[in-house]
């Protein structure tokens, strides 16, 4: 940041690259009931096979395989020599300088569990654009009895589209994305469907693969065509398709929905550890909040992948709301006797945080793993889904050979076309296990972590059986990994769409035109920026901050703000203010008082965050150290009262890692922390141990990692420093 002092100092900024985020419609493929009773249809008998007791999924039996998933020419199976390059925004002209690189910060881990430090911020984004309304499951198409307009099963290379927009209560435009349970039935060959955006060209992808005279469902996630259809392709033989909707994802023109979070996989519960199956037509409720890391309130979708075990009759699950009385006449997952098959599946959450699991027939055990939730939490860009068109970024018969048991399999994701490098936090993928070589389980995890007691798909010998697969992105560069336990197994991995995670910002250090900013809003990767709205220490006037018509111009561009406050310094430097070390709590106060004043006269209402700038001091200097904690004490106490969120920017070595080690000294906590470390690395984790990466972790980080440089987009050119963005922001 820009400070008016002898020192001179660089200019800390803030903005939030813009992704250009896209809605997603999680598909959710069910087969229920046809008229008032869920029919069983096109059942068969399977081999029986007995599941290894070290699985954490039991793997018995399936029906026998040959059949294969299409072949496509992207693949991605090794871990690279190097680490492959984190890209964030570039643009034309000017040099950059920056600091020397810091050792060896990256994307971290998360080994205690994501911990909000201080209060939740009020301040939302209201852009709807990739969150997600999940919807009590509807079917929109069954061809065996002509809902949705196609009567009689798909042929062989047969491609017809139905309507999604306006179909199972969603709404008539603003849909970019759906999930549906997509179910296929009275299967006449081995053969496979694929999902694509109705008028774009149909991928080399697949997301349904069986054998002949199977039922099988899986949850589909796919971008919704212009015309508002989705188009289904069946690659060969005759099968009739049912398709149950389960939720959607907006377009900028869609309605208000919900962020999603991703988690490393945990178990909710396992039936065979209790030794009480589920029974014939039994519902029981579940309650999914409040553990396993899931929020106690404010949840109002679950993820989970479902796997039935040793049913002993074929027939469905179905998952539904818990305020939902009865099943709703639609399916997750469908089995044969003595199967062990899994569906993922998204289910709406009511404010009571239960969720119903119906079984339709005969006695099955059932196992649930969750892998994130969804919550009205908008403080952040992050949690929106981008649909792409569907992409095959691994195919281990290619590339790579098949996964050994008992070991994992590296997978590259960020970076991969069409996930881009930076600001993808989770994926939506079709993982198809293909030519098993004997009875295993599948365990899909982020990498840098173990692979946990859950597991994404089971398999027999020869089968080939796909599973809709949302993962975290973990390590250093944005990976996944896939764990086989036992024999070898070919692998195949198709991209849906991903979560935003982190976006990226600017600030310079006068306030630029409304004319620039909306040059550089039409142009530019960013979609925040950060400014000097207060304090004494401000090295450039910011005139256009004495009133609100700045704020509320470029706010109406769509444009996101940091406000930040720059006072008072640490006693030990140099600055020509700085901060009393026997009223330092009272300088703080006043700060704030002034802050707050200030900020309603720049058009900032309260309930937004206020970060103060405290440039570098030396925190080995005991009493000056104290000094900063005591006044961001006042800071932090006072902006609260006045009704805003309190953020703070400094370097990582001394600001931030002396708030690090208040947290646990007594004092206030903040709400959010920008970080200064120039390493030209967008990094949010991994900064060690003065920042442990369980604190403020959720989505209450900034990282300011490239100082001041010229970046010209449309036509204007503005000395900037670069953000990467996991943090509140105004308005």
């Amino acid at each position: 940041m820009r400070l008016a002092s002898s020192q001179g100092g660089a200019a800390h900024r803030w903005a939030s690259t813009r992704l250009g985020v896209l809605a997603v419609l999680v598909l959710a493929l069910a087969v229920g009931a046809l008229g008032g009773n869920a029919a069983i249809v096109g059942a068969q008998t399977p081999p029986t096979t007995t599941a290894p007791s070290s699985s954490p999924t039991s793997t018995t039996g399936a029906p026998s395989p040959t059949t294969t998933a299409p072949s496509a020419p992207t693949t991605t199976t090794t871990r690279p020599s190097t680490a492959p390059t984190v890209t964030p925004p570039t643009a034309t002209g000017g040099s950059i300088g920056v600091q020397p690189p810091l050792s060896g910060p990256g994307r971290g881990a998360e080994p205690n569990g994501p911990q909000t430090v201080g209060n939740d911020v009020q301040a939302e984004a209201t852009d709807p654009n990739g969150e997600f309304t999940p919807v009590t499951p509807a079917r929109i198409l069954d061809t065996r009895d002509g809902t949705g307009g196609i009567s009689g099963p798909f042929g062989s290379q047969q491609t017809s589209s139905i309507p999604v927009e306006g179909a199972g209560g969603l709404p008539a435009d603003g849909v970019g994305a759906v999930v549906l349970n997509v179910t296929v039935t009275s299967t006449s060959a081995d053969s496979f469907l694929t999902l694509f955006p109705s008028g774009s060209g149909r991928p080399f992808t697949s997301n349904l693969n069986w054998n002949a005279g199977t039922t099988i469902a899986n949850l589909v996630t796919v971008r919704v065509g212009s015309n508002g259809r989705v188009s289904i392709f069946n690659h060969a033989g005759t099968a009739h398709v049912i398709v149950d909707v389960m939720g959607f994802y907006a377009t900028s023109d869609g309605p208000a929905g919900s962020r999603f979070h991703a988690l490393t996989p945990s178990r909710y519960f396992d039936t065979r550890t209790t030794g009480t199956p589920f029974l014939q037509n039994q519902t029981r409720g579940f309650k999914v909040t409040g553990r396993n890391l899931v929020p106690d309130s404010g949840v109002t979708a679950v993820v989970m992948n479902v796997t039935v075990v040793d049913p002993t009759v074929g027939g469905y699950l179905t998952v539904f709301p818990g305020d939902v009385g009865t099943p709703p006449g639609t399916s997750n997952v469908n089995f044969l006797p003595g199967m062990t098959i899994p569906n993922q599946v998204i289910v709406r959450v009511p404010p009571s945080g239960l969720v119903n699991f119906y079984n339709a027939f005969g006695a099955t055990h059932v196992i649930a793993d969750v892998v994130g939730w969804y919550d009205e939490n908008r403080v952040t860009e992050s949690g929106r889904f981008v649909p792409v068109n569907p992409t095959r970024i691994l195919d281990t018969r290619i590339f790579g050979g098949p996964i050994i048991g008992g070991t994992t399999r590296f997978v590259q994701v960020a970076g991969q076309n069409p996930i881009p490098s930076v600001g993808a936090g989770a994926v939506v993928m079709n993982v198809t296990a293909t030519e098993p070589s004997e009875t295993s389980f599948l365990t899909v995890h982020p990498d840098g972590t173990f692979p946990p007691n859950a597991s994404n798909l089971n398999v027999v010998a020869g089968q080939t059986i796909p599973n809709h697969v949302t993962v975290k992105l973990g390590g250093p560069t944005g990976a996944a990994r896939i764990f086989n336990r036992f024999g070898s197994v070919h692998v195949v991995v198709d991209v849906a769409g991903y979560f935003t995670e982190v976006t990226f910002g600017f600030d310079a250090c006068e306030t630029p035109s409304v004319s620039q900013m909306s040059a550089w809003k039409a142009n530019s990767p960013y979609t925040s920026i950060g400014i000097y709205f207060g304090g004494g220490l401000r090295a450039c006037r910011n005139a256009a901050l004495d009133n609100a018509s700045w704020v509320n111009s470029v706010t109406a561009q769509g444009w996101r703000l940091i406000p930040t406050y720059v006072g008072a310094q640490a006693p030990c430097s140099a600055y020509s203010i700085r901060i009393d070390p026997n009223n330092a709590f009272a300088w703080g106060v006043d700060a704030a008082n002034d802050a707050a004043n200030r900020a309603a006269i720049a058009g900032l209402p309260p309930g937004v965050p206020l970060y103060f700038d405290m440039e570098a001091y030396n925190n080995n200097d005991a009493a000056c150290s104290l000094a900063v904690k005591q006044f961001m004490g006042g800071w932090i106490t006072r902006l609260h009262e006045r009704g805003f969120a309190a953020g703070f920017y400094s370097s990582l070595n001394s600001g931030i890692a002396d708030m690090a080690k208040a947290v646990n000294e007594g004092y206030p906590a903040l709400d959010a922390i920008w970080i200064a470390v120039w390493n030209d690395t967008p990094n949010i984790f991994g900064f060690g141990s003065a920042l442990p990466d369980n604190l403020w972790a959720f989505h209450q980080r900034i990282h300011q990692y490239r100082g001041g440089h010229d970046e010209t987009w449309g036509g204007v050119t503005l000395n900037i420093d670069t953000n990467a963005v996991d943090g509140p922001l105004a308005p």
